[in-house]
């Protein structure tokens, strides 16, 4: 199993970027935000149970993945260093133990594009951030433009290229294999 694990902060066109990939590659989406939704229809957003429980759905789902060798798949994440560095290890582990690849890539633009892209209308389907208010105070709260230090990361700043480029890059970048669908 292959993970392309794309990491930045919210509207830097994580999901945009994963889905040109999904189009091209043999790789499936895994699209971090829907586990948040069903979660978050259970428990209060970022309560000790919506955490313990968000956690444990997402490291199962991968870990039978990479088990069972069933798809090379790409993972979209709000990485914050405090927050989520040992989280982001239990992935790496489970990855490496089942004699995966784990390529990891953190995205980030300027904070002008970002305040653009929080209001697009892609974002409206899964409630993400849409406002530049709640954006800017959760770039306050969270450190999303350090990189993971404990792994190579590709660091592409994507504020003035599109989603195929960035993508595109990423593919080329660790020699992915383009497919015909």
């Amino acid at each position: 199993m292959k993970m392309i694990f794309i990491y930045g902060s919210p509207a830097v066109g994580k999901l945009t970027v994963a889905k040109e990939i999904a189009k091209l590659t043999d790789f499936k989406l895994f699209h971090n935000h829907l586990t948040v939704d069903l979660v978050k229809s259970l428990f209060p957003f970022r309560s000790k149970n919506f955490m313990k429980l968000l956690e444990k759905l997402r490291l199962d789902i991968i870990e039978h993945i990479a088990k069972e060798d069933i798809a090379n798949i790409i993972f979209t994440f709000c990485y914050a260093p405090c927050e989520d560095k040992e989280f982001v290890n239990k992935i790496h582990n489970i990855i490496k133990n089942y004699d995966g690849q784990i390529y990891f890539v953190h995205l980030y633009s300027n904070k002008d594009e970002l305040i653009k892209r929080v209001n697009s209308e892609s974002r409206k389907e899964y409630k993400k951030i849409l406002d530049e208010t709640t954006l800017l105070k959760d770039l306050q709260t969270y450190d999303y433009y350090t990189k993971i230090d404990f792994v190579e990361s590709l660091e592409i700043d994507n504020s003035h290229i599109s989603a195929i480029e960035t993508a595109t890059k990423i593919i080329k970048h660790f020699n992915l294999k383009e497919v015909k669908k």
